[in-house]
């Protein structure tokens, strides 16, 4: 979709975005939330968003990996839409186990629970009572805590937006994509006056060795979503771990 995208505009200017006020969060939706790769695959998605060609739209608490509430009581939900549809569902005696189950994942009341501040009461969002109850993640999930981690999905959104912000081929660069039959890695290039940045993220919650038909070598890191070291390069070949992001300029 982002490419038919970027081709539709041309020489014009595209907007890109992964979540508003009317859909899942982020994460959830497009990357992994659980314990394991929440972390990296915010990371990931979040060097996807701020390393394709346009003004990027950001949902806020998308920064902080902040993912699906998975609400299990209809009592908990505000949208109408889902609220309307349980009510229809619930007088017709439709399968409400499964409604719960499809609404966990996709009602847009996901992206509207309270940001997530500290460990505090309501995430110290409000003293008061706040119109959908608070993620039960934002213990862990929240500014404080993560302010205090370099290693933090916070942190690695600024390094990515001061990256961005650095780079004329990451602001104003055209895009090619690489390899685009690849059915779990999408990679392209970047490019302007005379700078080349590729981007290589594995959409995957597994280990795979991409063949970017390029060569590797000579070029510099500069930005991966592990803590460790970046993948080894095996001639044209890249090892990506799950959810890995790689960032590299040529």
């Amino acid at each position: 979709m982002f490419v038919e995208w970027d081709e539709g505009v041309k020489t014009g200017w595209p907007t890109v975005y992964l979540g508003n006020h009317d859909q899942p969060r982020m994460v959830s939706r497009f990357g992994n939330d659980t314990p394991r790769y929440r972390e990296i695959s915010a990371k990931m998605l979040t060097t996807f968003l701020l390393s394709l060609r346009g003004t990027v739209y950001w949902y806020a608490g998308d920064e902080l990996g902040m993912s699906n509430a998975r609400f299990n009581r209809i009592e908990d939900y505000n949208d109408i839409e889902t609220v309307n549809a349980y009510k229809k569902l619930k007088k017709s005696k439709g399968n409400l186990k499964e409604f719960f189950e499809i609404r966990r994942e996709t009602s847009r009341d996901n992206a509207r629970t309270p940001f997530q501040w500290d460990d505090s009461v309501h995430a110290g969002f409000t003293t008061g009572h706040p119109w959908l109850p608070v993620n039960p993640n934002y213990p862990t999930v929240n500014v404080q805590s993560e302010e205090d981690r370099p290693d933090s999905a916070l942190n690695y959104f600024r390094r990515m937006r001061e990256l961005r912000r650095a780079s004329p081929a990451l602001n104003y660069g055209r895009f090619e994509l690489i390899c685009p039959d690849d059915p779990q890695v999408f990679a392209y290039r970047r490019l302007d006056r005379g700078e080349t940045m590729v981007v290589l993220l594995n959409f995957s919650d597994r280990d795979v060795i991409f063949d970017s038909g390029m060569e590797f070598r000579n070029s510099r890191l500069v930005l991966s979503n592990y803590p460790e070291a970046g993948c080894p390069v095996l001639g044209q070949k890249m090892s990506l771990r799950p959810y890995e992001a790689l960032v590299y300029q040529l």
